[in-house]
């Protein structure tokens, strides 16, 4: 879910900024390298990254965990003219400011679900300098990030010493674990076809040990509900 969030905001800022930018990809250490002055010539840029999450549970069962995930967007630009224009763009419209791509981010982002994984969306956190007043080589460096919460509902939890299936789904959420040998795999529990049982009917004796006997085979989705009428049409005899 993680990767999953992360690749869908880096797309979604590469659609609706465009050629606003030159890159926007996740966080690969551009900052932290020699080699600062090659970063510089491909800016302004963005940046996406993981910042690590709070998880608490939701349900006195402990069967859903609500996880509440941070991501943080950089945005860096450079300019030849001065550390201010680098902050508020210049003249020609390809002088975009760091305030300009905030505002820009902002908006592209906010309350974005990001396709139904983001419960009721992302959600900005803070913006925050990461370099100002910072030279390199005569160009004047901007930096900043704005921090996001992505929370998401977790349900899909392996029971009390379970094993995640044997599955050939990449859809499914224990494929995974299935692409690697492993002997900790267990097959997946078969559809429920059906169902046997002994109704007693209380209402003629209580002590009665009479008994009707059940039994009912689906071969549909609506075994729930089948199984409701079956009922109900026993009591109304």
């Amino acid at each position: 879910m993680i990767e999953l969030i992360e690749t869908r905001i880096v797309e979604r800022l590469k659609e609706g900024l465009g050629e606003i930018v030159r890159e926007v990809k996740s966080y690969g250490g551009e900052l932290d390298g020699d080699d600062l002055f090659n970063t510089i010539r491909a800016m302004p840029s963005i940046w996406v990254t993981y910042a690590g999450a709070s998880i608490e549970a939701r349900s006195t069962s402990r069967s859903r965990y609500l996880e509440e995930h941070r991501f943080v967007t950089m945005i860096a630009v450079q300019s030849v003219r001065s550390e201010e224009s680098a902050r508020k763009g210049g003249a020609y419209k390809y002088e975009i400011g760091t305030y300009n791509l905030i505002k820009a981010v902002r908006y592209l982002l906010t309350n974005q679900t990001l396709d139904g994984i983001v419960y009721r969306g992302l959600r900005p956190t803070g913006i925050r300098s990461l370099f100002n007043h910072y030279i390199v080589q005569r160009n004047a460096l901007s930096v900043f990030a704005i921090e996001w919460s992505a929370v998401v509902d977790q349900s899909q939890l392996l029971e009390d010493g379970a094993y995640p299936e044997i599955t050939d789904d990449p859809a499914h959420q224990d494929y995974w674990f299935n692409e690697f040998r492993r002997t900790a795999l267990i097959k997946p529990c078969e559809d429920l076809h059906e169902i046997n049982a002994e109704i007693k009917d209380p209402t003629f004796d209580p002590d009665s040990t009479a008994k009707v006997e059940m039994k009912h085979i689906t071969r549909d989705s609506a075994l729930q509900n089948n199984i409701l009428d079956m009922l109900k049409g026993k009591k109304d005899e």
